[in-house]
């Protein structure tokens, strides 16, 4: 444990610009999840929050998976394709709301062993949602929801790529 801490003022005392920005980054990630998941409610979906697993009406669902689009294309960087299907492929197999609230500690575990803040972003909301499934109808829209947000991510990142590989 010492050694850790030594490892963290060395970094603070070290006074170079990477170190600043590590410092920087490291003080953006250790908010709490449901500071992180506030922040993602007030810029994306402040608006609709109530109606996130509302997919009953026509109008609400165009509104929710275009703010998804948006949630996705904003933070996909930050999770691998990979990452994200293992966790929707726990989520399929979810049968009740219980089995969904059990997945919690992996969404927890995904975020923490990744740096970056659009990933911790992605599974605090992904976690979010799962607290509001309550009923079997509530989680067949959860399922939906994840269906979007894999999808978004895949379009998301392959049009990064290709992006990439043109320039």
């Amino acid at each position: 444990m010492p050694n850790h801490k030594v490892h963290n003022s060395y970094n603070n005392n070290k006074g170079s610009n990477h170190s600043s920005k590590k410092n920087d980054n490291n003080k953006k990630n250790n908010k709490t999840t449901e500071e992180i998941v506030n922040e993602v409610i007030e810029t994306y979906f402040k608006d609709i929050k109530a109606d996130l697993l509302s997919l009953n009406d026509v109008t609400k669902i165009k509104t929710i998976f275009s703010k998804l689009e948006q949630f996705v294309n904003e933070t996909a960087s930050g999770l691998s394709s990979s990452q994200l299907r293992n966790v929707y492929s726990k989520i399929i197999e979810a049968k009740t709301p219980i089995d969904l609230q059990l997945l919690r500690p992996n969404l927890a575990y995904v975020a923490a062993r990744n740096e970056k803040l659009q990933a911790k972003q992605v599974m605090a909301l992904i976690d979010h949602l799962i607290q509001q499934v309550d009923t079997e109808e509530k989680q067949k829209h959860f399922k939906k929801v994840m269906e979007a947000i894999v999808a978004y991510h895949k379009y998301s990142t392959t049009k990064e790529k290709n992006s990439n590989n043109e320039a």
